[in-house]
């Protein structure tokens, strides 16, 4: 039986095993930003966190946002990426989603960081950002496959030497570190895809 996170999974033979979760998720977060979901109460809080034991707030801080710009350039890069990886690679859309939720929440509550707040998708956005990436590469190969990699360290590189935003405008300060996170999250999925397709290929020897 073919295994969940394999090499022929990767190179496009496409067994649908998560259909549903792309529309599901960003009506989730469209709803509660509409209905205006208090952003004290959702948002990532360190304090509320760790000695009031409000445990959501890892998971809904990634889903509300400070306002309507926030909010569009983030739901618009998710899931145009998200996209890309549903149709190409969808074994690897949610193990994407959980590295990039995983990486950003190990940052926030690391003594590396700094803030007690946090709000927003792009952080998370970086794991399937990365993995996207690099299917691209690998389908179009030559310079041409590597120019977005390229594009996307640099504006991460402006973004953490600046520490403002492309495009977006908030009044929360910006906190690029956290995209730094969700790619590096981006990377270990994919060295453990590529570490587990290489040991499946000697166990077929």
């Amino acid at each position: 039986m073919q295994g969940l996170l394999t090499l022929e999974t990767l190179e496009g033979t496409v067994d649908r095993r998560f259909p549903f979760p792309l529309k599901t998720f960003c009506a989730a977060i469209c709803i509660i930003f509409l209905t205006k979901g208090d952003l004290l109460t959702l948002c990532f809080d360190l304090n509320a966190i760790t000695h009031q034991g409000e445990w959501w707030r890892l998971i809904t801080g990634h889903l509300v946002h400070s306002n309507s710009s926030h909010l569009f350039w983030d739901l618009c890069a998710f899931a145009a990426v998200s996209c890309y990886l549903e149709r190409h690679t969808p074994a690897l859309l949610l193990p994407s989603w959980l590295a990039g939720l995983i990486s950003v929440n190990l940052l926030l509550m690391s003594p590396l960081s700094e803030l007690s707040y946090y709000c927003g998708l792009s952080g998370m956005l970086f794991a399937p950002l990365i993995v996207a990436l690099f299917q691209f590469q690998k389908q179009i190969g030559g310079l041409i496959g590597y120019l977005p990699l390229l594009v996307t360290g640099a504006k991460l590189g402006r973004e953490l030497i600046s520490s403002k935003y492309f495009l977006v405008q908030s009044e929360w300060a910006p906190y690029p570190e956290a995209h730094l996170a969700g790619l590096m999250g981006g990377l270990l999925l994919m060295a453990a895809v590529t570490i587990r397709s290489r040991l499946g290929e000697c166990g077929q020897r």
